[in-house]
């Protein structure tokens, strides 16, 4: 599936928000969008294709082009807030104007909206989300590789996980990805669970279920110590 991300919707409400003087609330929709989706998500997963030996060069230039345009369209939207900044980095990026100031703003192309790669991809951002929220919560070390095993809701949510298996895994930082409908959870698996699926972590293939069992214990006990501090 190409991922795309909606730079779009963002710069039609940045460029709203300025029309009517709203300064903060406009930067504060470009950070989000900047590092939140850009830098977050599509980029670390452009990284999987460029990297790879075997995508096509088609593809490979497909991914470069909307890399350079949602670049472009970021540096001329934060151009009133960056000026020098915006100005230097325009200079480095090929096929511009000469300079940012005369490069025209943006303007939205409503048929570059595609509502459902944001439904796709928005079920892809939480089913990774959720694996390291899991990984986070059992205090798994970042480079640890471990299997997870997923039991969809649905066909089209398998389809979509299938589609980007490869993404999940490196995002997620696993040895292995499964998909079972019919999976039951069994004694020391941590639990995930979101719209379209659950989300099972075998823990007995990576941890000592004891000691963490005692861990959490006394993370328990101190949480409790805590809350009576407090009454």
């Amino acid at each position: 599936m190409d991922i795309k991300p909606n730079s779009k919707n963002e710069y039609k409400e940045v460029t709203k928000l300025l029309e009517n003087y709203y300064v903060g609330e406009s930067a504060k929709v470009l950070y989000d969008f900047i590092w939140g989706e850009f830098c977050d998500w599509y980029i670390e997963i452009s990284k999987g294709t460029l990297y790879d030996e075997k995508a096509g060069e088609l593809r490979k230039k497909s991914v470069k082009y909307i890399l350079w345009e949602v670049s472009s369209i970021i540096l001329r939207l934060l151009h009133p807030f960056m000026p020098f900044i915006t100005e230097e980095l325009w200079q480095h990026l090929p096929a511009t104007s000469e300079s940012i100031v005369i490069a025209p703003w943006p303007k939205v192309d409503e048929s570059l909206i595609d509502e459902d790669a944001e439904r796709r991809m928005t079920y892809i951002m939480e089913t990774i989300r959720s694996i390291r929220n899991l990984r986070a919560e059992m205090d798994i070390q970042p480079g640890k590789k471990v299997r997870v095993i997923i039991k969809p809701y649905d066909a089209e949510y398998e389809d979509l996980i299938q589609a980007n298996k490869d993404h999940i895994i490196r995002l997620s930082t696993l040895s292995e990805l499964q998909i079972s409908w019919d999976f039951q959870r069994s004694r020391g698996c941590a639990v995930g669970v979101i719209d379209k699926a659950e989300i099972f972590m075998p823990l007995g293939e990576i941890m000592d279920i004891e000691k963490e069992s005692l861990r959490l214990k006394r993370e328990l006990i101190e949480i409790e110590k805590e809350i009576e501090k407090n009454k």
